[in-house]
């Protein structure tokens, strides 16, 4: 059993997933990366998700039938629950190759194609020699690409995807403003990271998703934060966000260190109306790409120039960004279901500005997700 989820929600996944593969006749897919094997079984493979390369997992999904995991000893007990054809190996040195192989063949190689994740957003989470010694193996079979097929599905998001979305964005809002209310002049960025990480975690969160936190560009996006002290007349932007058990949510605010000035309050009220711009036309049939340009021609009608960060705006789910990208390229329709970020990016001047909000895409309307307060706050 799930963990996490229901087994009609996992059994939804695999009928999907079983029923796309049928129509491109791949006979089995090999998922190995750690979110993707999460969403297709409902439990991890591994002891600590993305922070040891030492015991690999692979699930193997067939055409027709049940999946088979090939899983380290430490985490088998709990797959084993989930997945019924658990496969166990002790070495740390490595997966004997002829688990995999094995399990590819008992999965069944009617076509000689196997799906692995090797296209957009997605990784392998073994190493490349493995992969390459069960090639090696199955010299006859054909490895194709499977992330079309697995984005399809993970783009839209279940009824029980949502609930821990939800409150996901709730647990950061509350804890982003706890984190406002605790710092002052002369806090570190480190400090404030600390802070809203211990703030989320307080608040219910499970884990911490990510925290960005800076003043002036060129701005520190990596997760070592700096010792640099807040100033008076700072705009201090927060990004960050929580993990409910398996899925989550991020988005940003500003805040003003001392009194907000009234340029800061104009960008800022600016800025929210190129995202009330962007939302008009944030709905089901729409394209990223046309997205994107309703975005750029709002930031360059609100006398803000673009900075670009190649998108203003993307998916959220398992992973803190995943597909689609409100970009200029990504010609993905929006679907019901979609959880999309709508995330204008902008310079004034010298001064960088952003607002974003998160939305579950609608048939008829979109409902937000991001409740924390829209305004400007004051802090020390």
């Amino acid at each position: 059993m799930s963990l996490v989820f229901s087994k009609g929600e996992i059994r939804r996944r695999l009928d999907k997933v079983q029923n796309r593969m049928r129509q491109e006749r791949m006979d089995v897919m090999m998922v190995s990366g750690e979110e993707n094997f999460q969403y297709f079984s409902g439990v991890s493979g591994t002891i600590c998700l993305h922070n040891s390369n030492t015991r690999p997992a692979a699930l193997f999904i067939p055409m027709d039938g049940e999946p088979i995991a090939v899983v380290g000893s430490a985490s088998a007990p709990t797959v084993a629950e989930a997945v019924k054809d658990t496969r166990v190996y002790t070495s740390t040195s490595g997966v004997p190759t002829e688990l995999y192989l094995k399990a590819l063949n008992d999965a069944g190689l009617d076509h000689g194609t196997v799906g692995i994740e090797r296209g957009h957003e997605t990784r392998l989470g073994m190493p490349l020699g493995e992969i390459e010694e069960v090639m090696g193996g199955l010299r006859a079979a054909t490895f194709v690409d499977a992330s079309s097929i697995i984005w399809s599905l993970r783009m839209i998001k279940s009824e029980e995807e949502l609930v821990l979305m939800r409150l996901a964005a709730d647990i950061a809002g509350r804890a982003r403003q706890a984190t406002f209310d605790q710092i002052a002049q002369g806090t570190t960025l480190r400090e404030v990271a600390r802070i809203f990480g211990k703030e989320m975690l307080a608040n219910g969160a499970d884990r911490v998703n990510f925290v960005h936190v800076g003043t002036r560009l060129p701005m520190n996006l990596t997760q070592f934060h700096s010792e640099t002290k807040l100033r008076r007349g700072d705009l201090l932007f927060l990004d960050g966000g929580a993990y409910v058990r398996s899925h989550s949510t991020n988005y940003s605010r500003l805040a003003t260190v001392g009194r907000a000035s009234a340029l800061h309050k104009k960008y800022h009220e600016r800025i929210q109306g190129v995202a009330r711009t962007m939302l008009k036309e944030t709905r089901a049939g729409k394209k990223c790409s046309d997205l994107w340009r309703v975005a750029r021609d709002a930031i360059r009608d609100s006398g803000f120039s673009i900075l670009d960060v190649g998108r203003l705006g993307h998916g959220l789910g398992m992973e803190p960004t995943e597909p689609p990208s409100v970009s200029k390229t990504d010609t993905t329709m929006l679907q019901p279901g979609m959880v999309l970020s709508v995330e204008p990016f902008a310079m004034a001047g010298k001064l960088p500005t952003i607002w974003q909000d998160i939305y579950v895409i609608g048939r008829n309307e979109n409902e937000l997700l991001t409740h924390e307060t829209h305004e400007l706050r004051e802090i020390g």
